[in-house]
């Protein structure tokens, strides 16, 4: 069997949304913006950035199953002896 051609893009679009990316900078420039606290700039993040991280964290997890059921189906024939 070939490979899913879902899966393709689902690879591709995956590492287009980039959500983790965009925690990650949130967190570093909330981290980096400490320094400016002494002359009246305050940044900081709300509880909103962990149900984006749970929401990744979920995602991923999703992605890693449904891909490893795909791949399976296209590599079945190899699993067994016939």
């Amino acid at each position: 069997a070939s490979p899913c051609p879902f899966m393709a893009a689902a690879r591709v679009l995956k590492k287009l949304a980039m959500l983790d990316v965009a925690i990650t900078g949130i967190a570093l420039v909330t981290y980096c913006m400490a320094i400016y606290k002494r002359i009246g700039v305050e940044v900081s993040t709300r509880p909103g950035i962990y149900v984006l991280l749970a929401a990744e964290i979920l995602h991923t997890m999703a992605y890693w199953v449904v891909a490893s059921v795909a791949d399976y189906s296209s590599k079945a024939g190899s699993y067994f002896l016939t």
